[in-house]
């Protein structure tokens, strides 16, 4: 709604730090949209709710004419920091005496049925049903990674007290399969009628932590680049990529991993 001309408060007549003019005819960025996380403790809160208690909520979180008309929601590929049920998952665990997994024969969303995921984003989608959607992943499955852990791991330097590396890291040979495994994901949503326009390269590649995570070298995120764009052509998707899905602060960073 358009905004008036003259914003009067109970301003006391005093110094201000700053004035702040906002022109509406002056286009400055454009942004896709404005919504939250679909992660796995948000979606088991609204699931905790009635029927009726469920949908009101969702209603009024995301009708654009009755409610705040959110519209925009970032899907988790696995497991992402904060669930409520542990343990922490890939979407392509392998069963007992299995190590690796190079066709991701054992790929499934399994869980995010069983989670409610995809029944919220099916509600979503009928309030709103110009609602959007993009996708993270805060790791790779652990068989992709050095230390065959899902979530990160720090270990000391050789020869020193005091130093630390991140153990998990994305294997160098794991690069592909991990490029056609976000394309699993994308195709496996748009069975369920759910379109993912956009993934991130990674959720803050780097980080040091004992949720999920994985560190991922510049090089190694330019060859995954190239390898995610050569597999979405492969299978005729338009989704798109972000990059740097970390903090601004670290993109200025020369030796940064982000």
């Amino acid at each position: 709604r358009p905004l008036p001309t003259v914003r009067v408060g109970d301003d006391s007549g005093g110094p201000v730090d700053a004035t702040v003019v906002a022109d509406p005819a002056a286009t400055r960025q454009t942004y896709a949209g404005v919504g939250f996380s679909l992660d796995e403790t948000s979606v088991s809160n609204l699931w905790k709710l009635t029927p009726a208690e469920r949908e009101k909520a969702v209603r009024l979180l995301v009708d654009p004419e009755r409610g705040a008309g959110l519209d925009r929601f970032r899907l988790t590929i696995g497991s992402p920091d904060l669930i409520e049920h542990l343990p922490f998952w890939s979407l392509d665990e392998l069963p007992a005496g299995v190590t690796e997994d190079f066709a991701l024969k054992h790929f499934s969303v399994r869980r995010d049925i069983d989670l409610h995921i995809i029944d919220t984003i099916k509600l979503i989608q009928r309030y709103n049903p110009h609602a959007t959607f993009f996708a993270s992943a805060w790791s790779a499955p652990a068989w992709m990674k050095t230390n065959n852990r899902f979530t990160g791991q720090v270990a000391l330097k050789p020869g020193s007290s005091t130093e630390y590396y991140q153990v998990g890291k994305l294997r160098d040979d794991c690069i592909d399969v991990f490029a056609r495994y976000y394309v699993k994901f994308v195709q496996a949503y748009a069975r369920h009628g759910i379109r993912v326009d956009a993934l991130t390269l990674l959720n803050e590649p780097g980080m040091d932590v004992v949720y999920p995570a994985m560190d991922i070298s510049v090089a190694q995120q330019q060859k995954l680049a190239l390898a995610i764009k050569r597999e979405f052509r492969a299978a005729r998707l338009d989704t798109g990529l972000y990059v740097h899905d970390f903090n601004f602060w670290d993109w200025r960073d020369p030796n940064s991993t982000a």
